[in-house]
């Protein structure tokens, strides 16, 4: 037999190709109808009461804390331990001259701002040192020392008949909310527990 002659470029071979094993197809998504016919064959849910509206908003409110009732003599113990804490470091401010200015300042002048930049200035010094010298002197802050100073006075100022707002801008507070902060800070008490007393 003759050999044939393979030529690169004339004649076509066909190419035999694997074949892909076969995959099932995926099934069509359920049509609107079907899916509702499928709900209607379902068992019926058992159905439960609800309670009204009312009444269930009646348990969902809390009920307010009922406010603490404050015996003039437990008042009078806690502005009586204010009173000696800050007569003791009003004293040792006594043996110190520059603190010593800045205390008769700032109780004559207890209803303007006293900023810790202006009562430095008054003592002479520079702001951070007059901090740092007051904190170790005196053993308060200058505005923890400042906030006892104005709650006596908003005290004394309740006790001859002010109301709480005229005892807080003229003690120095501005408003009624900060005076009862420093109340509830300094004494554990409302401000209005002195109004009574």
């Amino acid at each position: 037999m003759a050999a044939k002659k393979r030529t690169g470029g004339g004649a076509k071979t066909k190419s035999r190709s694997k074949k892909k094993p076969a995959t099932k197809k995926k099934a069509a998504a359920p049509s609107r109808r079907s899916a509702a016919k499928k709900r209607s064959q379902r068992p019926a849910r058992k159905t439960t009461t609800k309670r009204p509206a009312a009444r269930k908003k009646a348990a969902v409110r809390k009920k307010a804390p009922a406010r603490r009732t404050v015996s003039r003599a437990e008042s009078s113990r806690a502005i009586a331990r204010l009173r000696r804490d800050m007569a003791s470091r009003n004293e040792t401010m006594t043996d110190h001259p520059y603190l010593e200015r800045v205390r008769r300042f700032v109780e004559n002048r207890l209803g303007s701002k006293m900023t810790l930049s202006r009562v430095a200035g008054i003592a002479g010094l520079e702001e951070t040192y007059f901090s740092a010298y007051f904190h170790t002197t005196v053993g308060l802050t200058y505005s923890q020392w400042l906030s006892g100073l104005r709650v006596i006075a908003a005290v004394d100022l309740m006790q001859q008949g002010a109301s709480m707002e005229v005892a807080a801008r003229k003690s120095g507070f501005g408003h009624l909310r900060t005076l009862q902060r420093s109340f509830k800070r300094r004494l554990g008490l409302p401000p209005r527990a002195y109004k009574s007393s």
